[in-house]
């Protein structure tokens, strides 16, 4: 799976990436959503708030 991911990233397997992964619950918890998603450190800005 890393060398796919490498493939869509155009990087070498191996190489350093941000994982995000996220869920989105109803209020009882129950998942309505799940994504994963990797990024390039270098490429990549991300911002928090809370």
């Amino acid at each position: 799976m890393e060398d796919n991911y490498a493939d869509y990233l155009n990087i070498e397997a191996g190489s350093p990436v941000i994982v995000m992964e996220r869920r989105g619950l109803l209020a009882d918890n129950t998942p309505v959503e799940y994504s994963r998603s990797h990024f390039l450190g270098d490429t990549f800005e991300f911002e928090a708030e809370v």
